[in-house]
């Protein structure tokens, strides 16, 4: 029983993270909106090169490591973006937490964590797919 409940933690932090790069992947359809700004876009590009070079230098020894150095880069892109005049989309937030609310019931976890994986997901997208507002907007 032991080995079942050591063994839940990586499995559902895996299916996670799956579900996160299906989200960042999946190809808009043809009738979706998709309002791509050039300015966003190279603003997260730029992020995200900063963000790599930030945390090239740390080393995952174990798996809680491992989530430390993701949510060290979340925060780096964050202030890099706020630095650069994008703040979070309130629309975001209003559409991104009923998903998340789903998206926790199915595999398990905290609301707080489900939306904090949405929000990683989408913070390095500059543009919103279908119905899905962008994550960032200028101030």
């Amino acid at each position: 029983m032991k080995l079942i409940k050591k063994a839940t933690l990586p499995v559902m932090i895996l299916l996670l993270c799956l579900w996160a790069v299906y989200v960042r992947y999946q190809q808009p359809s043809t009738d979706a909106k998709v309002t791509a700004d050039p300015a966003l876009a190279a603003t997260v590009n730029s992020c995200d090169g900063i963000t790599e070079r930030a945390a090239k230098d740390l080393v995952a020894v174990v798996e809680f490591q491992k989530l430390e150095i993701a949510g060290r880069k979340a925060r780096v892109f964050k202030m890099c973006m706020r630095d650069r005049g994008y703040i979070e989309n309130p629309d975001w937030q209003t559409y991104s937490v009923p998903l998340a609310k789903k998206l926790a019931k199915e595999i398990n976890v905290s609301d707080d964590a489900a939306i904090e994986q949405l929000s990683r997901t989408d913070m390095m997208s500059a543009l919103g797919e279908g119905d899905r507002p962008n994550y960032w907007i200028s101030r």
